[in-house]
């Protein structure tokens, strides 16, 4: 099983994700959702991710940032 974030200020972005994922691959993901930088990178702390999906347009701390901070501490996402 790969842990996935999916991140991203718009609910519609996330389930659609989440959605094709699961139909795509079942059993094979388990997803985490953020709607803001700053979860992302809470998310990306306390979980073992594989795999991020982050949109650069967030309010707060924008994707480009947060991807900056999570590869800090884990470089393999």
């Amino acid at each position: 099983m790969y842990n996935i974030s999916i991140a991203d200020d718009e609910p519609i972005v996330i389930e659609s994700l989440r959605f094709i994922l699961d139909r795509e691959f079942p059993g094979v993901f388990n997803c985490f959702d953020a709607d803001s930088g700053l979860k992302v990178i809470q998310i990306c702390r306390t979980q073992k991710i594989d795999l991020a999906f982050i949109d650069i347009n967030m309010p707060g701390i924008n994707g480009l940032e947060a991807i900056r901070e999570i590869k800090q501490f884990n470089p393999s996402i």
